[in-house]
């Protein structure tokens, strides 16, 4: 279904807006000629109440028959005096005021009565109408007066119209252009004329800040991809060296070692997959289930990478004050505090790794070689911690990279309430 753009809703507007201009205009029209008619009949029979009274002092006073009261107005006080063509309805009335229609034209009456003495008597004011009514050049000249009145207010509404249009309708039509133009550049922001409403600014500012927060959102994403995939990617690469050399005519204890080779990185690509997993059902459900991080989790992860310390003097060591509620589950941990181990591990060539835990955060000090040329940041310490970095901001984490004043550095991961508990 074809949808209707901004302009030809402008379009459309202005049609109807045209169609109800001529509609409005014609129905004013008519109002206004109706109005001036009715002012006509009421003024006229004005005029005949006016000269009641002179007519019923001329009769008081002696007069009889019809008198003409002035150029358009006749007085009459028995109603066989009345012109024939007036009809009995009219003669034997005893009291009105009206307009009536004869072969003669149109005349306006008044039917009143009058006592001379204790006799009540009728009394007939009769006039011409055409004589106080407007002449047709009039007329015409009152209805070219509406008519112009009429375009012009109707010109004034239509400026309003085109300048509400501007403020309101071009805006939303600018928007839609550049929706269409720039679809595939995140980069182009969306701008609009500075004469449009302040609502329409605020939209666009806020599409701005949408379209920015959605282009980092789909660049982290695509960072933790490559992160991701680079840590299935390592294990692979050890499976695969590893059973080039069991092909290999070697002693039991080479192949063996070669074994444990295939079997933790087996393992860490399970730990990745399972954690990637967790993350999913987290951000989908946001209903993570809150659960201790214990003493016994983080040895399971020391020990399940001590193979990396291997043939290096390096000890661990493991201090828990307290444990933390989180809602990240165990696969995520392992892979978190797995890379900040393996990457303390590769910064160190010997010296002690110490992992100290309490009821808020998490820290890995380690007596290697530093963050370098590169203090508080985690972006040089290896890839790793890109990934930590990553799944640290998605649960609410903090994550700090700093170096010690002894040496080495000091990873701390400070715990975020969970949102459920």
């Amino acid at each position: 279904m074809k949808r209707s753009s901004a302009s030809t809703l402008t379009r459309k507007l202005a049609l109807v807006f045209t169609g109800l201009a001529v509609l409005v205009g014609l129905v004013l029209y008519l109002l206004i000629r109706e109005a001036i008619m009715l002012a006509e009949d009421n003024v006229s029979l004005r005029h005949l109440e006016a000269n009641r009274g002179y007519a019923e002092a001329l009769y008081l006073t002696g007069a009889e028959g019809p008198q003409q009261l002035d150029e358009v107005t006749f007085a009459y006080n028995d109603p066989d005096s009345l012109p024939t063509f007036i009809p009995d309805e009219y003669r034997y009335a005893v009291k009105l005021q009206s307009e009536i229609q004869t072969d003669y034209g149109e005349f306006f009456i008044l039917v009143d009565q009058y006592y001379e003495g204790r006799e009540r008597k009728p009394i007939y004011l009769l006039a011409h109408a055409e004589p106080l009514e407007l002449t047709e050049h009039e007329g015409g000249l009152i209805s070219l007066v509406i008519i112009v009145i009429t375009t012009l207010l109707l010109a004034i509404f239509g400026a309003v119209l085109i300048r509400l249009s501007a403020r309101l309708i071009q805006p939303v039509n600018d928007l839609s252009r550049q929706l269409a133009d720039h679809q595939g550049n995140p980069e182009h922001p969306f701008t609009i004329n500075p004469g449009a409403a302040r609502e329409f600014q605020e939209l666009t500012d806020e599409l701005n800040h949408y379209r920015r927060e959605a282009n980092r959102l789909l660049k982290r994403e695509q960072a933790f991809a490559r992160y991701t995939s680079h840590e299935l990617r390592t294990p692979l690469t050890i499976i695969r060296g590893a059973t080039r050399l069991l092909e290999s005519d070697a002693q039991p204890e080479f192949r063996q070692r070669q074994q444990q080779r295939i079997t933790s990185a087996a393992a860490r690509m399970e730990e990745t997959v399972e954690a990637l997993l967790s993350l999913v059902r987290y951000e989908r459900d946001q209903e993570g289930v809150s659960r201790p991080l214990t003493a016994a989790e983080l040895d399971t992860i020391l020990e399940q990478n001590r193979s990396a310390a291997l043939g290096k003097a390096i000890e661990f060591q493991l201090e828990v004050q307290g444990e933390p509620t989180i809602e990240a589950s165990e696969a995520v941990i392992a892979m978190v505090v797995g890379n900040l181990v393996r990457n303390a591990i590769g910064a160190t060539s010997e010296g002690t790794i110490v992992l100290t835990l309490d009821r808020h955060t998490l820290t890995v000090a380690d007596q290697g070689v530093g963050l370098g040329d590169a203090p508080n940041s985690g972006d040089g310490h290896g890839l790793g911690l890109l990934i930590v970095t990553d799944l640290c901001r998605r649960y609410g984490w903090t994550f700090e990279l700093e170096n010690r004043p002894q040496g080495g550095c000091l990873a701390t991961i400070h715990f975020a309430p969970p949102a459920h508990c």
